[in-house]
């Protein structure tokens, strides 16, 4: 069933995303992030910081970088091998689901640890950091979008305490310029 609803759903729209938004209120208390020994945790201050990690994925994904971007990574033996990305009102390439962006808010962009890390927690600790130093930086609420059956990131997102806010469906018919949107309630 799941393979014929994909196929129609290819052939009737040009693009189709099914994606589960999450919002995070960090204005209150934060738990501290605790760093395994043996691993640092810190911002991604430069681009040239991601393009000397050992993996590939990794340094594809420099180009969340920029203006009005904030990079955490993890770091094991000096190579990066988890990183989030945020991006805050003014970027040139927020998504267009999140155009009313305020000054005070962010959307995580990105979640990534190489797969030899994978299952260690990284995510998790990657993500309390990066809302401790956005919430230090003035920022009150976080957004992000999943895949609507991405697991992995879900469990993340809930075991960090993110709201699952509903599900929003967005398709694109050939000539379209931009993605008609749908927001549905919240689905378990």
């Amino acid at each position: 069933m799941k393979k014929i609803a994909k196929y129609v759903l290819k052939r009737v729209f040009k693009e189709y995303q099914i994606n589960r938004i999450y919002s995070r209120d960090i204005s209150g208390k934060l738990p501290d992030a605790i760093s395994p020994t043996g691993i640092q945790v810190g911002p991604i201050e430069k681009k040239e910081m991601i393009l000397l990690s050992s993996d590939t994925r990794i340094k594809e994904h420099a180009y969340y970088a920029g203006d009005h971007a904030h990079g955490y990574g993890i770091w094991e033996d000096d190579d990066l091998v988890c990183m989030c990305w945020f991006w805050g009102a003014g970027h040139e390439r927020i998504p267009g689901r999140f155009a009313s962006l305020q000054p005070d808010e962010a959307i995580m962009v990105d979640l990534l640890t190489t797969e030899k890390c994978r299952g260690r927690g990284y995510a998790v600790l990657i993500s309390q950091y990066a809302e401790k130093n956005l919430a230090a930086a003035g920022i009150n609420q976080l957004w992000t979008w999943v895949w609507h059956n991405n697991s992995p990131s879900i469990r993340v997102f809930e075991k960090l305490g993110w709201v699952y806010r509903g599900i929003l469906v967005e398709v694109k018919f050939a000539g379209m310029k931009d993605f008609l949107r749908f927001k549905l309630p919240r689905l378990k």
